[in-house]
């Protein structure tokens, strides 16, 4: 079975979910997750490999709160959980931007019942159906938004060719206010 950026955000989620132990997770991908990942041949040995990305992700992420980033710019956020998943004054007083296309977005923030039961966080999203596009970049590099900031696309850049992921980097690179990118 060939798997599409929306299979695989779902398996991702999936994954993360009822291996990884991620409450939030596991309910974002629903039957739609569990569907998917029964669909896909998986050995145990297969899924340590994003349960190990999100943990350390989660660990750079959260020194980096720490170390005084004020704003976490998610391109390609799919449905990630890591705004709710992050704890401590940092994480929490921090500005989580994720960018992505429609369905995910809207997946992820029509239920304001399950939002507020996880706990509000400062997140706002930025529609980006092209994430490679980088138009919602420019928002990044505002003295509006709170600085600095760490950008995140975790899992992104096998969807793009060569070329859209220089643009990519060239396009953070530009933004001064961008003063880390985790891929």
């Amino acid at each position: 079975m060939k798997l599409t950026r929306e299979d695989t955000a779902y398996l991702t989620a999936a994954v993360r979910g009822y291996i990884g132990k991620d409450p939030y997770s596991r309910e974002l991908c629903g039957s739609r997750g569990l569907e998917v990942l029964g669909s896909v041949p998986l050995q145990p040995a297969d899924t340590w490999p994003v349960i190990a990305r999100t943990w350390a992700i989660d660990q750079i992420v959260a020194g980096l709160l720490d170390g005084g980033v004020r704003t976490v710019l998610d391109i390609g956020a799919g449905l990630s959980t890591r705004p709710w998943r992050l704890t401590g004054p940092a994480a929490e007083a921090a500005t989580w931007i994720e960018a992505d296309s429609e369905h995910f977005l809207w997946t992820k923030y029509s239920d304001w019942g399950r939002l507020w039961q996880w706990g509000l966080r400062n997140t706002q999203f930025w529609l980006a159906n092209d994430v490679f596009g980088g138009s919602y970049l420019m928002h990044a590099g505002e003295p509006r938004t709170p600085g600095p900031v760490v950008a995140v696309t975790e899992g992104l850049l096998a969807y793009g060719c060569y070329m859209a992921v220089k643009l990519l980097a060239l396009r953070l690179s530009a933004q001064p206010n961008i003063r880390w990118w985790i891929a």
